[in-house]
């Protein structure tokens, strides 16, 4: 059984492939190669409830309460390509996201791989519950992301 399965999901890529290689006429098309810059790794950011003295999070975790603070380290794969980062904090859901807000912070160094935000209320910092995603960018490039979520009152 398993078998059919692996030899029906192959030949059905088989077949999707030539059908997305195919043109209006029917006839197979060349395929053009695109330079798209080297992929480099997203890095991650990680949550907690405080910050420690050397940039270490303390009680690690994901899921908050409104009357909770939170801090967070993002660890980048390779040191930013520039001394300015955008750090921006999305509000998302199954169906759509939503900016909560945008703010620039500048590198002091620009070998390291590693920023970190100190602990702030919750209340201060998201409108809502539900899950949030914080990313920073260089440019249009995201560079490291992570998610956390605010509970419901009660919860």
């Amino acid at each position: 059984m398993v078998a059919l399965i692996i030899a029906a999901f192959g030949a059905g890529m088989r077949l999707q492939s030539a059908a997305l290689n195919r043109g209006a006429t029917g006839s197979p098309q060349v395929a053009v190669a695109r330079d798209l810059g080297p992929l480099l790794p997203l890095g991650r950011v990680r949550f907690a409830e405080r910050l420690g003295e050397a940039l270490e999070l303390e009680s690690y975790r994901t899921r908050f309460r409104a009357e909770d603070t939170i801090a967070w380290r993002a660890e980048f794969a390779e040191p930013p390509p520039t001394d300015e980062l955008t750090v921006v904090i999305t509000w998302q859901s199954i169906r759509e996201r939503m900016q909560v807000s945008t703010a620039t912070v500048s590198l002091v160094d620009r070998e390291l791989t590693m920023i970190a935000s100190d602990e702030v209320p919750l209340a201060d910092l998201v409108p809502t519950a539900g899950l949030y995603a914080v990313s920073y960018y260089s440019g249009d490039r995201k560079l490291a992301e992570g998610v956390f979520e605010l509970l419901p009152p009660g919860r």
